[in-house]
């Protein structure tokens, strides 16, 4: 499978099955995510895996779907927000690339005549 496709969720199906089957609907939600954890670039699939593991842990300790659903926003909002989130990243300074460094420390320096008057 390639790491371009489009992985669309129907969703009224998705609830039917979980009405009806939800042995069935716990199978093909797992084989969904193997698959998109599949198809993305190798660097990115074990840090993924790792995070669909952190989701079923909530998921598994929470008393309810209610309670897991919170659990899970803040999970994303301390990602956004939080201490290490993308909020504090970009809020700071970039630090310069080790070409640009290097290029700081070493120029050509370029002679310069005066002009004549």
């Amino acid at each position: 499978m390639d790491s371009e496709r489009c992985f669309t969720i129907d969703f009224d199906e998705w609830s039917s099955l979980a009405r009806q089957d939800p042995k069935g609907f716990e199978a093909r939600r797992r084989a969904t995510l193997d698959s998109f954890i599949k198809a993305q670039p190798a660097g990115r699939r074990q840090r993924l895996r790792c995070l669909q593991w952190r989701v079923d842990r909530i998921r598994q300790s929470s008393s309810t779907p209610l309670l897991a659903c919170q659990r899970l926003s803040q999970l994303m909002w301390d990602a956004f927000v939080g201490p290490t989130g993308l909020m504090q990243i970009l809020a700071r300074p970039y630090p310069p690339a080790r070409d640009t460094q290097q290029a700081l420390h070493s120029a050509k320096i370029l002679p310069f005549r005066r002009p004549i008057r």
